[in-house]
């Protein structure tokens, strides 16, 4: 798709995020996908289909990306946020992973779960979701008045020094590149074939999982909304600027816009190549509604997370973190 101004291809973008993540909404709230509910159902039980209902929606984006990427039609490079940077902040991941395991453990589901179930007026998720948004909101965003927020208070000072900052990117492919040499493109190709087509043969070995027709719905369609997001906020749209074309997030990048150049501040917030995710997203949307729901707020995570037909509990939200600043 091809456009002349930022504004219509924004609207393209979020529009098309919106209608995907409406698509794994019903999915998800058909089949009950959710990440705590394969793990319980494993540990608990010894029952695996949710589980490979995941792993299955895991190699089918894998998949997605590689064939993106291979044939060279998104680069994944620079994403929102930087999954191949290089600093390996490996405290931090274990962290947060062990953190959100207890979290969803307490909140008898995972983020997205949560959101289901607001959109059938579930009052338990209403206050979990609350309480994701208003802490993933000042994870990033300082405290009214001050330069702080909780990662810097909180996190920062130890998770950091753990930190390891690579010679190359983070994902396997860079590291083995640039330690054996060979190239990073063939590599990231081979390797996620291999490993999408290990967890399809583990999924589908399971006679009962291949009779499961919920659950291999639901492992195959989200892992489509997965690298189709992807795709969306990678290659779907061409922004043609003085000749030159560049797509939904080059174009957000470069240095000065026709449409913002009596206006710094009105630069659209977000806009990166990434795909759906459950709890920045909550964040997008509390700071959304904080900011009178201003349409440079409008974000691919707002979109997202407004599948679920939840947002209705943002107002009551928003109004909660204002009063919590006027403290």
């Amino acid at each position: 798709m091809i456009f002349d101004n930022f504004s219509n291809a924004q609207f393209a973008v979020l529009g098309a995020t919106f209608a995907i993540a409406i698509i794994m909404g019903l999915v998800a709230n058909k089949t009950s996908f959710c990440t705590r509910g394969a793990v319980a159902d494993w540990v608990n039980h010894g029952q695996k289909n949710r589980m490979r209902s995941w792993l299955l929606a895991m190699a089918v984006a894998i998949v997605g990306v590689v064939v993106m990427e291979a044939s060279g039609i998104a680069s994944f490079n620079h994403t929102l946020p930087p999954y191949r940077g290089s600093n390996f902040a490996w405290l931090e991941y274990l962290s947060g992973g062990f953190l959100f395991g207890v979290g969803m453990t307490f909140a008898n589901g995972c983020g997205n779960r949560t959101l289901v179930r607001i959109g059938g007026g579930n009052l338990k998720s209403l206050i979990v979701i609350s309480m994701i948004g208003i802490t993933a909101y000042f994870m990033i965003t300082p405290f009214p008045g001050t330069d702080k927020t909780l990662y810097s208070e909180i996190f920062y000072h130890w998770t950091s020094k753990a930190s390891v900052t690579l010679a190359s990117e983070q994902d396997l492919a860079s590291l083995i590149s640039s330690h054996l040499g060979g190239s990073v493109m063939l590599l990231r190709t081979v390797i996620g074939i291999v490993l999408a087509s290990a967890i399809g043969v583990y999924v589908f070995k399971s006679a009962e999982f291949r009779k499961s027709s919920d659950h291999v719905l639901a492992g195959l369609v989200i892992g489509v909304t997965v690298f189709a997001t992807w795709y969306i906020t990678s290659a779907m749209v061409t922004i043609i600027s003085d000749g030159d074309p560049y797509s939904w997030a080059e174009y957000a990048s470069i240095d000065s816009w026709d449409m913002l150049e009596d206006d710094s501040d009105a630069r659209p917030r977000d806009v990166g190549i990434q795909s759906l995710s459950f709890v920045s997203t909550v964040a997008q949307t509390l700071r959304f509604g904080l900011h009178q729901f201003n349409t440079i707020y409008a974000t691919v995570g707002v979109m997202a997370l407004w599948r679920y037909g939840g947002t209705w509990c943002y107002f009551g939200i928003v109004y909660l973190v204002n009063a919590i600043s006027k403290i």
